[in-house]
């Protein structure tokens, strides 16, 4: 399977309205503190975050966006370079894997939280990888102001690590 490259480009950004009122808690997974308080367990997170905890050397952060009724609608990471994304430069981060909970879709939530970290952060370059298929991502990335590059990504069956497809 391909994905698609997307890189953020300030100039590209489009007006991001948010119908929530919306609390961020940042934080990085460590080997034994995989979660925050507020989450449910789910075996599969588990196994996700202490690989990624491992191969980024707890550079993973986790960002929880949290609605009125403390109620988790968003989930996102940011990844550094590494096994997984090795084509990610220095001081550059992937954001991903990201997701919203179905029943707060549509609310401007995801493209939100996108600015929130580029605003917020201070990495070189930022990176997301989105299967052509997804179509509310790549809008959502487009009204963060990411802008679809012209790498092509697949993944390996080994280890599920992302590379670049060369021509």
């Amino acid at each position: 399977m391909q994905y698609l490259l997307y890189e953020y480009d300030d100039k590209a950004q489009k007006n991001i309205k948010c119908t929530e009122n919306l609390k961020i808690i940042e934080f990085i997974p460590k080997l034994f503190k995989l979660y925050k308080d507020i989450e449910k367990k789910r075996f599969r997170t588990t196994i996700f975050r202490f690989y990624i905890s491992i191969l980024t050397k707890n550079k993973t952060k986790i960002y929880l966006v949290l609605d009125e009724k403390n109620r988790i609608v968003h989930t996102a990471y940011i990844i550094c370079n590494n096994l997984k994304y090795p084509f990610i430069p220095k001081n550059s981060i992937a954001i991903g894997p990201c997701s919203t909970e179905e029943f707060a879709r549509g609310k401007g939530i995801y493209p939100s939280i996108l600015y929130h970290i580029v605003s917020n952060t201070n990495y070189d370059s930022y990176y997301l990888v989105i299967k052509p298929e997804n179509i509310a991502s790549r809008h959502g990335a487009e009204k963060a102001g990411f802008i679809l590059t012209n790498k092509k990504i697949g993944i390996t069956k080994l280890f599920k690590r992302f590379v670049e497809i060369k021509n």
